[in-house]
């Protein structure tokens, strides 16, 4: 059974898939879950809060449910999945939030997926830190002007051929920079 909080967010969730952002209202959630106006504002500050608390949730789910070291599509592929199920409430977010902030939480993502992987195919190895780091960066880099682009082009490629595809072509790649970079 849900709590009132995850039930707010999946009724807002809900309410993204038949209209904007902008067209929701606090009382468009609170009768939908069946709550009082009170109930709302003590999760939640206004529906900007609720959008940042759906992201900070949604992103720290992804995470912690998907994410198996040494294979950062796995993680991927949830994300890329969700979209896909959900693209009127991710393109209605999307185009509602400042894109720094968006941004804020994609980065925040892949970083944490390319910190997790280079901490695995590092181990056993000697790698000086700067190169790890700057291996993580272009990787994560990567990833988020991929999914970012994917958002512009309104979800429409398919992404989930593209990533197989590119893992594919990338298979070993930053292992292999790791080894030439040990020391």
């Amino acid at each position: 059974m849900l709590g009132t909080r995850e039930t707010i967010i999946k009724v807002f969730t809900e309410l993204l898939d038949e209209k904007p952002i902008k067209s929701i209202t606090v009382k468009d959630i609170v009768e939908r879950c069946n709550i009082n106006r009170n109930t709302f504002y003590y999760h939640f500050q206004d529906i900007p809060s609720l959008v940042r608390g759906m992201l900070e949730e949604k992103v720290d789910q992804l995470i912690a449910n998907h994410y198996y070291p040494g294979q950062p599509i796995e993680c991927i592929r949830p994300l890329i999945q969700y979209g896909i199920k959900n693209k009127r409430a991710v393109l209605h977010v999307y185009r509602y939030i400042p894109r720094e902030v968006f941004l804020s939480y994609l980065d925040r993502l892949a970083l944490r997926l390319m910190q997790e992987y280079f901490s695995t195919a590092t181990e056993g190895v000697s790698v000086p830190g700067e190169n790890v780091d700057a291996l993580i960066l272009f990787y994560k880099c990567s990833m988020v002007g991929l999914l970012l682009d994917w958002l512009d082009k309104n979800l429409e490629a398919d992404m989930p051929a593209l990533m197989e595809r590119l893992c594919v072509l990338l298979q070993g790649s930053g292992r292999s920079a790791l080894m030439r970079c040990a020391t």
